[in-house]
C-alpha cells in the first residue's frame, strides 16, 4: 500500500525524471530505495526479537522443535524478496508511464 501511495505522490517527478533523460532502471532505483532500508530495519529488528520470543515461549514445552537462525533468516529473506517484487512492479509502473500525460494532469 504504501508504495502505490507513495509512487502516486511522485508521477509528476517521474515526469520530469523522464523528460529529462532518465532511464526506467534508475527511476525505479530512486523510488524502491527508502522501501529497501524499511525492509532491511524491519528484518534486523524481527529477526532477533523473533527467536528470543520463540525461545521464551517454547521453553516450557518438553518435545519442542528446535528453531536455528538458519530459520529465521529464512523467512527475512523471503519478506525482502515479497517486498521487492511489490515495490519493483509498483515502480516500474510509474516508470514506464507516459511523462507527458503524466505532467499535463498534475
Amino acid at each position: 500500500g504504501m508504495a502505490v501511495y507513495t509512487t502516486e505522490l511522485r508521477t509528476k517527478e517521474v515526469g520530469i525524471r523522464k523528460v529529462l533523460g532518465a532511464e526506467v532502471a534508475r527511476i525505479v532505483l530512486i523510488l524502491s530505495k527508502g522501501f529497501v532500508w524499511l525492509l532491511l530495519i524491519a528484518s534486523v529488528i524481527a529477526v532477533p526479537v523473533a527467536w528470543f520470543l520463540n525461545n521464551l515461549f517454547l521453553s516450557d514445552i518438553a518435545n519442542r522443535a528446535p528453531i536455528g537462525p538458519f530459520t529465521l533468516v529464512k523467512g527475512a529473506l523471503l519478506m525482502l524478496v515479497l517486498g521487492l517484487i511489490i515495490i519493483c512492479s509498483q515502480t516500474i509502473r510509474a516508470a514506464i508511464s507516459n511523462p507527458a500525460s503524466t505532467l499535463r494532469n498534475e
